[in-house]
């Protein structure tokens, strides 16, 4: 008996010993469960805070592609059409946490004074115009970006400001016209904030005739300027990061390198910004890691990536020391160790139990916060068509004197105006249906259905008032645009034909007076000297007249495309001295002088003489007499260039672009004075153009102004000497 008992005695030992090591296993495998459950537990709520900024972004780039869509529809839209297109979106509450919106044109440098101009005399919103309007900062590119367009009028620090001057927005500019798709900057400061304050704007590109060019090279010729939507991190990030588990912050890694930032973030957490990140790429303020492990996950920013590092709260739950737990466990293993091998199966049971409830819990928080943050209302349908769940903007969208939505017929809620809705909706192509409704309250929806499950439909609604007015909007644009080019191809008609009917009307009596005059002229000039003046006065103001009438028969010409060139290879030198021989009436109370160099060109004789009349005689009209002009032939690297210079008033810098122009003539007194069309100096360089060449005014030597005229196809022959072996000037 004693033995038995001692056999029983000494088998209870090893009996106790592994109910303590169980019973101590067991404990510390409870404390790493409810580590691990810690763990899930932030994990999602860092899920659930990367897929809220990820959907708020999506809702970013539907506006910028709705606004896109105004611009896309016109070629022009006025200020008065975008402040009311975006009054409606701001009025939709569809824009929340956007801090505003934009439009910003492709403009080259030499247009910038024409685009300021035209919008600080824009009375469209307010009656004394916009008469600050500058671009700034000065332009130093071939072209730039200005804000033109900006909603709402709080930021209207904005007017002006050229996007391009920034390289990092420049880049994003050009990345969105070049792929055609909605790209965003890099983190900046905006330029109305007086504070640092980080923020990012996303740009969509505008192309003429409204659609996405195939190509890049397509894209850029075709690119007429972007519309930017500007989201404030602490706007529209921010409100959708608050969860009390975590603290948040957010990078963009565009250029970091990812891997090594999350290793790095894994190791003693001493600093949670992400290897290769400057401080200046955080959206967020960074928070106190002190000894937490960091968590990051990777958000796809339009055109870039964000890093959003988190980590918890509160601190992780501590780890059980076994060899502190065992001593304090020994008084309760008589009693444990009688339940121990039915207690492990049920605490596992409870701990799945436990997991799978979280687990659930966390993705309907996760669907909660999806549906709460969609700009759509969402409904569930069974197959009859009853209402099984709806979300708070269904309820706002298709309540009607505040009755429920669930458990109502979808009949109740929406008509379709072609049938019952159900059949509508069951009516789909590819498990999918779109069509415009009605709620009862009579406002249009928007509805999108798929199939849910075999008896089930998901409904998506939307308001349709802001799409539907701006499409009314668009379309009277449209109309309004389609008048103005029909009244404008009419005017031009009507101008190119009195253009045309009054220099032919003009043409043959101007032809019988310089003809009369100049005979006159011959046989009196020894004879009667008075007479002779009279006729040499007569012959100058006729050829004057007869320039006039060629410019204008050459402008109706050019105007109508109608100008088709007579190249030869002619002596430049040569022609120019016959055209100023041929001149000389109009120039005889001056000191003419003409030099150059002999250079054979294909050039059109007739085009030359027209563009070296205009500037002849525009150098008679502007110079006192008595005063120089000297003209000057002299070969070119890759043609000829002829040079017109005088002693006049000269052109102010402001207008030397401007007069070339049609219709347009300098502001000084003798341009008020003389007599002119406003479209010989146009007819000078759209020849020039069509010959291969260009013209340009600058400051002369003589004190007044130098036209030089660069025409191309240079031919050999070219001689360094003048004619007659004579280098140098010779006088006129």
């Amino acid at each position: 008996m004693v033995q038995s008992r001692g056999g029983l005695r000494n088998a209870l030992i090893p009996a106790l010993v592994v109910i303590v090591v169980v019973l101590t296993i067991l404990t510390v495998n409870t404390s790493r469960a409810e580590q691990e459950e810690f763990d899930r537990d932030i994990e999602a709520a860092v899920d659930l805070v990367a897929q809220r900024v990820d959907a708020r972004l999506q809702r970013g780039v539907l506006e910028a592609e709705a606004l896109r869509g105004l611009f896309a529809a016109s070629e022009e839209v006025e200020a008065d059409e975008f402040a009311a297109y975006t009054s409606l979106l701001f009025d939709s509450e569809t824009l929340e946490g956007v801090t505003a919106l934009g439009w910003s044109p492709r403009v080259l440098r030499e247009d910038i004074p024409a685009l300021e101009a035209t919008v600080r005399t824009d009375t469209s919103i307010n009656p004394d115009g916009n008469p600050t309007f500058e671009v700034f900062p000065p332009v130093t590119d071939v072209d730039a970006d200005p804000v033109v367009y900006v909603a709402p009028n709080s930021n209207s620090a904005a007017w002006g400001f050229n996007l391009a001057s920034n390289p990092s927005r420049r880049a994003a500019l050009d990345a969105a016209r070049d792929t055609g798709e909605v790209i965003s900057t890099e983190p900046l400061v905006l330029v109305q904030e007086e504070a640092d304050s980080a923020a990012v704007i996303l740009y969509a590109a505008v192309y003429e005739g409204g659609r996405t060019p195939a190509t890049v090279a397509e894209r850029q010729a075709a690119y007429r300027g972007s519309v930017s939507v500007v989201l404030r991190s602490v706007e529209f990030i921010a409100p959708v990061i608050a969860d009390p588990r975590i603290e948040v912050t957010l990078y963009d890694v565009t250029t970091a390198d990812v891997a090594e930032s999350a290793a790095q973030s894994q190791s003693a957490a001493a600093d949670l910004t992400p290897q290769g990140v400057a401080p200046a790429a955080m959206l967020l303020p960074a928070f106190d890691p002190a000894g937490r492990t960091a968590i990051e996950r990777v958000v796809d920013a339009p055109g870039r990536e964000w890093m959003l590092v988190a980590s918890a709260v509160e601190p992780r739950p501590a780890a059980v020391d076994a060899g502190i737990l065992m001593p304090r466990l020994l008084p309760l293993l008589a009693v444990v160790g009688l339940f121990l091998i039915l207690g492990r199966s049920e605490r596992r049971a409870l701990d799945e139990a436990q997991v799978a409830a979280e687990e659930v819990r966390a993705s309907e928080q996760r669907l909660g916060a999806l549906v709460a943050s969609s700009p759509d209302g969402l409904l569930l349908l069974d197959a009859e068509g009853a209402v099984q769940f709806a979300s708070n903007e269904a309820d706002r969208l298709l309540s009607y004197h505040g009755q429920p939505v669930v458990d109502t017929n979808i009949e109740a809620l929406l008509s379709s105006g072609r049938g019952p809705v159900l059949d509508r909706l069951r009516d789909m192509t590819d498990g999918r249906v779109e069509f415009e409704g009605r709620s009862p309250s009579g406002t249009g929806i928007d509805v999108t259905a798929v199939a849910f499950d075999d008896d089930q439909i998901l409904v998506s609604v939307r308001d349709a008032t802001a799409r539907i007015r701006a499409f009314d909007l668009m379309e009277r644009a449209v109309v309004r645009e389609r008048q103005a080019a029909e009244r404008e191809r009419e005017l031009a008609a009507s101008r190119r034909a009195l253009l045309s009917t009054v220099s032919h009307e003009l043409k043959t009596p101007l032809t019988a007076i310089l003809g009369f005059s100049s005979l006159l002229n011959q046989q009196t000039k020894d004879d009667n000297p008075v007479v002779g003046q009279a006729a040499n006065r007569i012959v100058r103001n006729a050829k004057t007249l007869v320039s006039l009438v060629d410019d204008l028969v050459a402008f109706s010409r050019l105007e109508r495309d109608d100008f088709v060139l007579d190249l030869a290879d002619v002596d430049a030198c040569a022609l120019v001295e016959d055209i100023v021989e041929s001149m000389r009436p109009v120039l005889d109370q001056h000191q003419l002088t003409v030099s150059g160099q002999s250079v054979t060109a294909a050039l059109d004789p007739t085009a030359v003489t027209r563009i070296m009349s205009n500037l002849l005689i525009n150098a008679a009209r502007y110079t006192p007499p008595g005063t120089h002009v000297e003209v000057a032939v002299v070969p070119d690297r890759d043609g000829v260039r002829i040079s017109v210079d005088d002693s006049g008033p000269g052109v102010p810098a402001d207008e030397r672009q401007l007069i070339f122009e049609r219709y347009q003539r300098g502001s000084g007194g003798a341009a008020a004075t003389s007599v002119g069309t406003g479209v010989g100096l146009w007819v000078v360089r759209e020849l020039a153009h069509r010959m291969g060449g260009d013209v340009v005014l600058e400051d002369s030597q003589l004190g007044g102004a130098r036209f030089v005229v660069r025409l191309a196809s240079t031919h050999a022959g070219m001689s360094t000497d003048a004619p007659d072996g004579q280098p140098g000037t010779v006088p006129v």
